[in-house]
C-alpha cells in the first residue's frame, strides 16, 4: 500500500497545482482534491473533506493532507478530521511540495512523508537576482548572449 493524498485549497488551486504536477510526475493515483467555493461554510468543506478521506482510507496506510494556507477554512476543515482518519495535515502546499511527496510516497512513512513535505516546501521557495556585473553589463548593452 502507499499513502494516499488529498490536496486542499481556497477555489481551484488544489486542483489545478495537481494538474501540474501530473504534467511532470504522471497520473496519480490515491490523490484527490478539494476546493473552497464562496457558498461553502466550514460544516460543508469538512463533509467534502470526509469525503474525500472515506475514499483514500481502506486503500492507503494513511492520508497526508496538503492545505494551502494555516488557519483558513481548507485547514480547519481538515484539523477536525486528523483524529478521526490516521493522517497528517501539512500547511504551505506548493509545487516542489507536492512533488516530492508524490515521489517518495512509495517508500516513506506518513510521518516520513510529512517531514519530506515541509522540507521540500521551504527548500523550493528561493530568491534570485541578476548579479550585479551582469546587471551592469545589461545596462550598459554589453549582456552576454
Amino acid at each position: 500500500m502507499t499513502i494516499g493524498i488529498v490536496v486542499l485549497s481556497h477555489g481551484t488551486y488544489a486542483r489545478h497545482l495537481v494538474r501540474a504536477a501530473e504534467l511532470i510526475a504522471g497520473k496519480q493515483k490515491l490523490l484527490l482534491t478539494g476546493g473552497l467555493e464562496p457558498h461553502m461554510g466550514l460544516p460543508d468543506f469538512a463533509q467534502l473533506v470526509e469525503q474525500c478521506c472515506q475514499k483514500l482510507h481502506p486503500k492507503s496506510d494513511g492520508i497526508l493532507v496538503l492545505v494551502d494556507l494555516q488557519g483558513g477554512t481548507p485547514f480547519n476543515a481538515a484539523n477536525l478530521l486528523l483524529r478521526k482518519f490516521n493522517a497528517r495535515l501539512v500547511c504551505g502546499v506548493n509545487m516542489p511540495m507536492l512533488l516530492e511527496v508524490l515521489m517518495c510516497r512509495g517508500t516513506q512513512s506518513l510521518e516520513e512523508l510529512a517531514a519530506a513535505a515541509v522540507k521540500a516546501g521551504k527548500e523550493g521557495v528561493r530568491e534570485y537576482s541578476l548579479h550585479p556585473s551582469l546587471a551592469r553589463q545589461e545596462h550598459d548593452g554589453n549582456a552576454p548572449g
